[in-house]
């Protein structure tokens, strides 16, 4: 039995779509519209792009240097404890919506 080849095209036109999507929902894409929309600067859409970016990335450097001292597992409790209730809230707060 040979195995099943899939059209090279359909395989890639699959990722393309995958990643054009990926790009169109990114937080950073979507606030810097918003931004651009709103001022009609580049400047400010370029900075709330930024921003987005390093509110992600602060948080993890603030807390590396203190966490590495310490045992790791009631971190990963408090973060899906956290992810949980983050996910709860949103439910909350679309079916109040």
């Amino acid at each position: 039995m040979a195995p099943r080849r899939e059209p090279f095209g359909r395989i890639a036109l699959a990722g393309a779509l995958f990643q054009g999507g990926a790009a169109a929902t990114d937080p950073a894409t979507i606030v810097a519209s918003l931004a651009h929309g709103l001022t009609q600067s580049a400047f400010w859409a370029a900075a709330a792009a930024s921003v987005v970016r390093l509110g992600w990335l602060a948080p993890q450097l603030l807390v590396a240097y203190w966490a590495t001292a310490r045992p790791r597992m009631p971190f990963y409790r408090l973060g899906a404890f956290g992810r949980v209730a983050a996910l709860a809230a949103v439910a909350l707060l679309v079916a109040a919506g």
